[in-house]
């Protein structure tokens, strides 16, 4: 008995705009979420239930925005940055407070473990209000930084802080990873 084959066409307008769309810039802040940061990054997740999440879609990296696009960063010069958090309970916020750390590889050397690489190091207490809160935090771009796209990690973990260097996983909270690149101004 002979066997079906089955052959899957699609068009190349299909694939041209589904690239369009994978290669197109998030609200000109951040690359679209491809994942994980790629290797020789380490990988990172969260696991067990959790209290909040960043951004409004917990699958996608929406959770931070930088104020000063990165291709706008100036050597010695303050960027803000505003984390989004969205509870997934309209009446709870985690009641030990939620840790928030930010780490840009600034060497692009394939880590979050070398020295001014963690800018963001902030804890924020029991939080009263809406479901989704915004936290508005700040970091200087070293001397040392070199030219190019950078990997950033965005962590934000509750009940007890998240490591030093942004290597390991997390029991709670969210982890994202953003490609941060210059648009041209």
């Amino acid at each position: 008995m002979a066997r079906k084959k089955r052959v899957f066409f699609t068009s190349v307008g299909a694939l041209l705009f589904l690239s369009s769309l994978l290669a197109s810039a998030v609200k000109g802040e951040t690359m679209p979420d491809f994942g994980s940061a790629p290797s020789p990054y380490p990988s990172a997740a969260t696991f067990n239930q959790q209290y909040e999440y960043l951004g409004e879609d917990s699958t996608a990296n929406d959770g931070v925005l930088f104020r000063k696009k990165p291709g706008d960063w100036d050597v010695g010069r303050k960027v803000n940055v505003v984390w989004h958090l969205t509870t997934t309970d309209k009446k709870i916020f985690y009641p030990h407070g939620v840790y928030f750390r930010l780490y840009i590889d600034w060497n692009h050397d394939g880590d979050w473990d070398d020295a001014g690489e963690m800018v963001v190091d902030s804890f924020k207490d029991k939080v009263r209000g809406n479901r989704v809160r915004k936290f508005k935090e700040s970091f200087v771009v070293p001397e040392h930084t070199r030219e190019g796209p950078f990997w950033a990690r965005a962590w934000v973990s509750y009940g007890f802080p998240s490591p030093v260097n942004g290597d390991f996983s997390t029991s709670f909270g969210e982890i994202e990873d953003y490609n941060l690149f210059d648009e041209g101004g």
